[in-house]
């Protein structure tokens, strides 16, 4: 290619020589044939695909507004919280039911990846350009699982680190700061409900127990965290006939921890709470001879060790060591044999004033059994119907897993019992030895990330149409499957045809061109052009009205889902296939090495949009379901928004299709 410029400038050298010896026949014959020279290496060169081609020929400088309607956006995320990996969503409406944290039966995302180890995120979305307000969701306890996000110059941003955690401040702390341990406010409360940390106005324990993990054993919390959340939530919801974790409720010998002969250390470390209230939560202990019953619970010393359970108060990893009280009131850390140590949640426990904690109402924790439907509180002695605790078992942590509803009476069907969620460890591992159902290894990471839409082409191009965009209408979804990497491992495409009858003039072929290939493994239907890397709906679009076709690739898992997903050039080709062919692309978009680029610029043309730039010859509708305009009916009279969206550069209606 080189060389035949360098003859071809050679030969105009020469030409300004011969031509002043009036030798212009002969210079002309020169320049020709060095013309022609450079128009075949051309032609030979783009034989196979070349990624780059055309793409210097995009227009340059000042962008022209090109009917886009989706477009890129940054997000950042920062949970705050070292050793958590999770999968994050977005959505641009409100994605969960009431307090119960499940998203809406067949609602999809319009965004997703995961947060790299320490619960970060940074990245661009590729999201319809009407979108001004999202909700950020991920199921993993422990973090924020549903926030409300808002549009600003730099995207949309969430960081837990620089949210403000101040409540209402409380009158005043909600201990006093005597004997330990500390006694409730007021002074004269009767309800034997003591504490073992003291709190701030937000209800955050500190103290001589209270420490901050990251990590249990070898593992990061958060990676424990995700497989106890990814079963529970399994079990809750997605298993065949599920009932939320009604299966795992368990009796006390089951939920209660039971010190061996030697005698044993507890710790708690809080997991996550998804409770719609105020919870405060705390432990009691009794002699395992002796037992306890419900009417007991009122008279018996409890310790509050999680004043407050509500996000983001109750904060993933807070560990409380439990202390026992020997009969002079000494407290150490290590439970002698022959005791065993329950749990109590006071629903909607933590007030703003004094008491901090509400006191437990004495007449329901007397007389006739019935009067327990009554209780503020419920606690892990209860029995049968009354059973508010689950329990599962981690083989891999050694950690014993406890969840519990805060709604006491009535319960509802599908309760998930992770309003509070927290780990139990022990010194010595006591193991399985209630033989509790245990946690399965996760299953590999991955998600799913898709786009839906609808292309609609006006198949008159280069000369003036009538811009109803409905000669050659697709609808479409692209898939990508991605590791916990955020790489593609695969896609699968759907398309299907459903422009309106006797719209198209000529016959057109509906195709897209990609950089990145893969492995087509299932294309029933279509053609791979590898010169261009396109893949070719077979038939025209006027046979295939009605039709659905699916794409299989797969990806070696190397280049990034975003990339993958944006990695489309939709169009058709009229008329002919083959060689020189008229192709029709969406506006400011490259056409393959195949078309005929002659025809660029011809007619009113000026990259597939009309030349004053009022109509687009395609575009990408990012809904599916989209109603196309009627026959020689133009766009912007089937939707009068659509003009003042495209006068205004996309600035204002950016919802003109809806």
């Amino acid at each position: 290619m080189i060389f035949m410029i360098i003859i071809f400038v050679t030969n105009i050298i020469q030409l300004f020589y011969m031509a002043q010896r009036k030798q212009y026949k002969s210079a002309l014959a020169i320049c020709l044939a060095a013309f022609l020279g450079v128009i075949t290496a051309c032609v030979n060169e783009k034989d196979l695909y070349d990624p780059e081609f055309n793409k210097n020929a995009l227009p340059s400088g000042k962008k022209e507004f090109g009917f886009s309607t989706r477009g890129d956006v940054k997000l950042s995320v920062d949970y705050g919280a070292p050793g958590f990996k999770t999968l994050i969503e977005v959505y641009d409406e409100e994605p969960i039911v009431g307090s119960s944290y499940k998203v809406k039966e067949g609602l999809e995302p319009i965004y997703s990846a995961y947060t790299d180890g320490n619960g970060k995120f940074e990245g661009t979305m590729n999201i319809p350009t009407m979108t001004k307000t999202v909700y950020l969701y991920t199921c993993l306890i422990g973090l924020p699982q549903c926030v409300k996000l808002e549009a600003t110059a730099a995207g949309f941003t969430y960081d837990a680190t620089k949210t403000t955690q101040t409540r209402a401040v409380a009158t005043r702390a909600g201990v006093n700061t005597g004997t330990f341990p500390y006694k409730l406010l007021p002074d004269n409360r009767t309800d034997n409900v003591y504490s073992i940390v003291q709190w701030d106005v937000n209800g955050v324990p500190s103290g001589e127990y209270v420490s901050k993990v990251t990590s249990i054993g070898s593992e990061a919390l958060g990676t424990i965290s995700k497989r106890v959340t990814d079963f529970l939530q399994y079990n809750a919801f997605e298993k065949p006939n599920a009932e939320g974790n009604k299966d795992l409720l368990r009796n006390p010998n089951q939920i209660n921890i039971k010190s061996p002969s030697e005698g044993m250390e507890i710790s708690v470390t809080a997991v996550g709470s998804k409770g719609a209230y105020y919870n405060s939560f705390g432990y009691y202990y009794y002699k395992t001879s002796e037992g306890m019953n419900p009417n007991s619970f009122y008279g018996m010393k409890k310790y509050i060790i999680f004043p407050n359970t509500e996000k983001p108060f109750f904060s993933t990893g807070t560990t409380v060591k439990l202390v026992y009280f020997d009969e002079a009131g000494k407290p150490q850390t290590r439970f002698p044999a022959g005791y065993t140590v329950g749990w109590f949640l006071i629903s909607d426990g933590f007030r703003q004033t004094a008491p901090n904690v509400a006191k437990l109402d004495d007449f329901a924790y007397n007389g006739s059994a019935n009067n327990i439907k009554y209780r503020n509180a419920c606690i892990s002695n209860d029995v049968e119907s009354y059973r508010q605790f689950i329990t599962v078992y981690d083989e891999k942590s050694k950690l014993r897993v406890i969840g519990t509803e805060d709604m006491l009476y009535p319960k509802a069907i599908g309760d998930d019992y992770m309003d509070l969620t927290f780990f139990v460890s022990t010194t010595p591992d006591l193991g399985n030895e209630d033989d509790l159902e245990e946690v399965p290894q996760p299953k590999p990471e991955g998600g799913t990330l898709s786009q839906s839409g609808t292309l609609a082409f006006e198949d008159n191009w280069p000369d003036k149409g009538d811009y109803d965009l409905n000669d050659v209408a697709v609808e479409y979804k692209r898939e990508v499957t991605y590791n916990g990497d955020n790489k593609a491992t695969g896609l699968v495409e759907t398309f299907k045809f459903i422009q309106r009858d006797l719209a198209a003039v000529f016959n057109d072929y509906f195709a897209y061109q990609v950089d990145n290939m893969g492995t087509i493994t299932a294309s029933e239907g279509c053609t791979i052009e590898k010169e261009t890397n396109s893949i070719i709906i077979n038939g025209t679009s006027k046979v295939n009205k009605e039709k659905t076709f699916t794409i299989k690739r797969t990806l070696n898992g190397d280049i990034d889902k975003d990339v993958v997903l944006k990695d489309f050039n939709p169009y058709i080709i009229i008329n002919e296939l083959g060689r020189n062919r008229t192709e029709v692309h969406l506006p400011n978009t490259k056409s393959t090495s195949y078309a005929d680029q002659s025809k660029l610029f011809s007619g009113v043309d000026s990259w597939f949009m009309y030349i004053d730039g009022k109509y687009p010859f395609a575009i990408n509708i990012p809904v599916a379901g989209f109603n196309l305009s009627a026959e020689k009916v133009a766009i912007d009279k089937s939707y009068p928004k659509f003009r003042t969206w495209a006068d205004s550069n996309g600035t204002t209606d950016e919802d003109w299709y809806k």
